[in-house]
């Protein structure tokens, strides 16, 4: 039993060490073939695109890179519903008054495209009913305001040629009316003191009244005691004589009363006199004073009337433009309602539906269904596909040599060999950074003429102009092929094939070339790719069919042909691969085919790109 357990521990042990070379074994297989097998497998080709040689104007300049955006416009909500007034908040209103329009419903979203009349926002008719009751009846009020302002304007301007009339007429008589204010304010004196004499004299007849009434009052006032007394002591058991004594005392008690009233008046009547003699002669102090200063005033309403009659023409003109500047007042307010009715019916219409003004691309969409319109704002705002511009940034240096409505050439990354034009928009004065090695300053430029085609965020270069050569031959830069210090170019010759040609070349703007020698306007020339394929030892593509190459290419921002992905212009046209000529290592003309040499000037294609798929015409090799 034991011998047999060695021997299966033996077995195993061995097995594990057998697993381990196996291993080991697999690792240099790998690492032999990517050091030494998988390089060799790996084959570059070219692609090509036919153009044709231009000719033209090339221009020259600084060029910079940006992004196109849409031109955006806003819809926004601006009518001024508020028709209250000052006097307005301290009444209270029976009912509550609808003020603001309501979002009854929005039928677009943010990156919907839009064509002109398409129905964008309806507002709801009940708010459009309430708005209009508001609207209408501030302006009949505004209309009765401005009625009685223009009535008033009618009776003061009446009043006021009255008044120019009458200060012609007081500047004619103001020396006569002088005359006779001094005569007025002298007999107010004059009375006053007439009157205080009058008071003076009735003195002296108050006293002796008084005197004549103090004369005999003594005597009756002892009559009266001694008649109280005796009526008193009478028996009223002797009726004849208590009847003698009651009567004697009435007597003597209503003499006396009647002669001390008499005292009374007398005194009374003595010192009212008294008082109306010191208020004469206050007043008569007064009327001094006052007839100095009147005659101060009467002195200046004289010198005004006169004065008044010289400018009675500027005064009545003055008069008459103040009226009409209130007059002016109510017909701005009556103005001002009216308007605001008219923009009201303007904005909602006959069905209160907003509609789409031209074609765009819904960008922003700031009201909601229910939402009232309380305040100015924006209700939605889109991009206008014919307002397109880009922005760079061009340092301090070249800046200076840019201005506003200059021309520009434009090329499109999707569009390399379509021309387009633009404008300077405007040129921001604030740098877009500090640092001084980098000083730059944002510039817009807006795309001109046929923008058909061209979407939002596509990159692009703008060349800012600062040299133009006219009638010149020119291609892109991509079909330059340096060799052995030769300028060359692919030229599709007589019978079809791919050549290659020395040519001259002249000034660059970095996307064209000058060509000076060596090709004819609208020949045919090649813009060469290159991408790179593995193959089998077979020669066959390890894709089989070169799809999933073109979406390796996809996965890295290309397509299939190592060109950028997006909106690339179509390579229809070009020499299928399977169709080229077999150059057999070589090309026509001697030149050799660019197998793993010198890359065409220019190119931007990435080195060792995804595999040739079929939309870039790549085929089995």
């Amino acid at each position: 039993m034991m011998e047999q357990a060695k021997g299966k521990k033996r077995g195993k042990k061995r097995i594990k060490i057998f697993l381990v070379i196996i291993a080991f074994l697999a690792l240099l297989a790998a690492a032999g073939y990517t050091v030494f097998i998988a390089p060799r497998l790996k084959k570059d080709q070219w692609i090509y695109k036919e153009v044709q040689v231009q000719k033209g104007t090339l221009a020259v300049g600084v060029t910079e890179s940006g992004a196109l955006s849409y031109g955006i416009t806003e819809m926004n909500y601006s009518l001024d519903l508020d028709t209250s007034t000052d006097d307005d908040e301290d009444e209270e209103d029976e009912e509550e008054v609808v003020k603001y329009l309501q979002v009854e419903e929005v039928y677009v979203s943010a990156g919907q495209k839009i064509t002109k009349g398409d129905a964008l926002v309806k507002l709801s008719e009940s708010s459009i009913i309430g708005v209009r009751r508001q609207l209408e009846s501030a302006l009949v009020e505004a209309k009765t305001e401005y009625n009685e302002a223009l009535a008033d304007y009618e009776l003061s301007a009446l009043e006021a040629n009255l008044d120019y009339e009458s200060s012609l007429i007081d500047s004619k008589y103001a020396k006569s009316i002088y005359n006779n204010n001094v005569k007025s304010l002298n007999g107010d004196l004059q009375s006053l003191k007439v009157q205080l004499e009058e008071c003076q004299s009735k003195t002296a007849t108050l006293t002796q009244k008084l005197q004549d009434a103090q004369d005999g009052f003594g005597d009756l006032e002892q009559k009266y005691k001694d008649a109280k007394a005796a009526w008193e002591a009478a028996d009223i058991a002797e009726a004849v004589n208590y009847t003698y004594y009651e009567k004697a005392y009435i007597n003597a008690q209503s003499s006396y009363q009647n002669a001390k009233d008499q005292i009374k008046q007398a005194k009374q009547a003595l010192e009212d006199n008294e008082k109306q003699i010191t208020t004469l002669k206050r007043q008569i102090d007064a009327s001094k004073a006052a007839k100095e200063l009147n005659g101060l005033q009467v002195d200046e309403t004289y010198q005004e009337s006169v004065l008044s009659g010289e400018n009675a023409k500027v005064i009545y003109d003055s008069t008459i433009e103040g009226l009409k500047e209130e007059l002016q007042k109510a017909q701005d307010e009556l103005d001002q309602a009216q308007k605001r009715k008219d923009d009201f019916e303007a904005f909602v219409g006959e069905n209160g539906m907003l509609y789409a003004l031209e074609d765009g691309i819904i960008t922003e969409v700031s009201c909601s269904a229910g939402q009232s319109l309380e305040r100015q704002q924006t209700l939605l705002a889109y991009a206008k596909p014919d307002e397109m511009t880009i922005s760079v940034d061009v340092t301090q240096e070249d800046v200076v040599n840019l201005a506003v409505g200059d021309k520009v050439s434009i090329s499109f990354t999707a569009y390399p060999d379509v021309p387009y034009e633009g404008t300077i928009h405007s040129i921001e004065t604030t740098a877009t950074s500090r640092n001084t090695d980098t000083v730059s300053y944002s510039v817009v430029v807006a795309v001109e003429g046929d923008t058909e085609g061209l979407y939002g965020g596509m990159t692009s270069d703008i060349i800012f102009v600062l040299e133009e050569k006219e009638d010149v031959l020119y291609v892109s830069r991509k079909a330059i092929v340096e060799e052995d210090g030769k300028t060359l170019v692919y030229v599709k010759d007589a019978d079809g094939k791919m050549v290659l040609r020395e040519v001259k070349t002249g000034i660059t703007n970095g996307v064209s070339i000058e060509i000076t020698e060596g090709l004819q306007e609208g020949e045919t020339i090649y813009l060469a790719s290159k991408v790179s394929s593995a193959t089998d030892v077979t020669g066959e593509s390890e894709s089989g069919n070169g799809n999933d190459a073109g979406e390796a290419g996809e996965s890295s921002g290309q397509d299939g042909s190592g060109m950028p992905s997006g909106n690339v212009p179509s390579f229809e046209g070009m020499p299928d691969m399977e169709n080229m000529p077999d150059f057999g290592g070589s090309m026509p003309g001697g030149g050799s085919r660019p197998e793993g040499g010198s890359r065409p000037e220019g190119g931007s294609r990435p080195e060792g790109g995804s595999r040739s798929g079929k939309g870039a015409g790549g085929s089995k090799q």
